[in-house]
């Protein structure tokens, strides 16, 4: 196992490229499954359109619109100047969710993924239960957020976890309970 120097941050417009990359490369090299009769051409069908430019500069954009959201958070990985990670979690009708979490696979295994979801769960707080969506099949990324506490609640309908071709991509959601603090006791 390799050491890296990892370093979080928010994510900053310049980065939304890297983070595509991240994502595409990601799904490329997990989300194929014979099982479910996703191929990895279908993945590349997903994902394709993520780096054109018109993409990039959409994602760039929304990413120079959440430095003055409060209800979001986007965190980058970085080893140097490269993006090896990327983590968006947020705040939205009383629920708190984390959104994505994806590292690059040849960097998996070495904290990056642990130390993104920490600042992320750090930002959300724990007063309310945190709710995430995962790939069933995903088998290290469930035993992952097992590993930080969430427990598997449901399997989402198939209706909300189809590729845009109509394949499905089987999900769980996940939820970490709220650590409520009780009101101290003072003794009457």
């Amino acid at each position: 196992m390799t050491s890296y120097d990892i370093k979080i941050r928010r994510a900053v417009p310049s980065d939304a490229a890297g983070i595509r990359e991240v994502q595409t490369l990601t799904w490329r090299a997990t989300y194929p499954n014979v099982e479910y009769g996703i191929t990895y051409a279908d993945i590349v069908a997903a994902t394709n359109w993520w780096d054109q430019p018109d993409a990039i500069q959409e994602f760039t954009d929304r990413i120079a619109n959440e430095k003055h959201d409060s209800t979001t958070i986007r965190l980058v990985a970085t080893i140097g100047y490269k993006v090896v990670g990327h983590c968006e979690a947020r705040k939205q009708d009383g629920k708190h969710k984390l959104r994505a979490l994806y590292v690059l696979p040849e960097y998996q295994g070495q904290g990056a993924g642990y130390a993104l979801t920490a600042e992320a769960l750090k930002w959300l707080g724990r007063d309310d239960d945190i709710v995430l969506n995962v790939v069933t099949y995903n088998t290290n990324a469930v035993s992952f957020y097992k590993r930080l506490g969430f427990k598997i609640t449901s399997q989402l309908p198939e209706s909300e976890t189809r590729l845009s071709n109509g394949k499905l991509r089987p999900e769980y959601e996940m939820v970490l309970s709220a650590e409520k603090t009780q009101p101290k006791s003072f003794g009457y």
